[in-house]
This record gives structure tokens, C-alpha cells and sequence, in this order.
């Protein structure tokens, strides 16, 4: 049986957070870019994919890791 889980990582898990800050995201894969308007906002996503093939990720199991950074902004007037 193949499982499918995906959850957050935060800052208060350390470890975790530091192994996965420190992998080689210029290097990813898979990348998203996208770039909206909306409610008189600018909003730019970015979505990185890598798998953890080599990234010594100390977490059974995990095959993927994705990061995604988000920004909005208001326009100037």
C-alpha cells in the first residue's frame, strides 16, 4: 500500500528545518512561477520541487520536498 502525505514544516522543528533550508534548491527540478493580479494586489508564487535522492533528509520515507514562496504587494498610486 502507497501512501500520499504532505505536510507543513516550521521553524520550531529545528532540525528538520535546517536539513531541508540547506538542500540545493537552485538545482530543483520542477519549478512554478506564477504571477497574478487580483484585488488591486500583485501576488508572485513560486513553487520548487526536489526529490530527497541524496539530500540527506533525515525522515523516513519522504520522497519529495517542495518548497513554495509566496509575496504580495500593493502597486504604487
Amino acid at each position: 500500500m502507497k501512501a500520499h502525505y504532505a505536510f507543513t514544516v516550521q521553524k520550531n522543528q529545528k532540525n528538520l528545518h535546517r536539513q531541508l533550508a540547506a538542500s540545493p534548491w537552485q538545482k530543483a527540478s520542477a519549478r512554478l512561477y506564477d504571477r497574478t493580479d487580483a484585488h488591486r494586489r500583485l501576488a508572485a508564487c513560486v513553487v520548487q520541487n526536489l526529490t530527497t535522492t541524496d539530500l540527506g533528509v533525515a525522515f523516513p520515507h519522504a520522497v519529495q520536498v517542495t518548497r513554495t514562496v509566496s509575496q504580495s504587494s500593493r502597486p504604487a498610486a
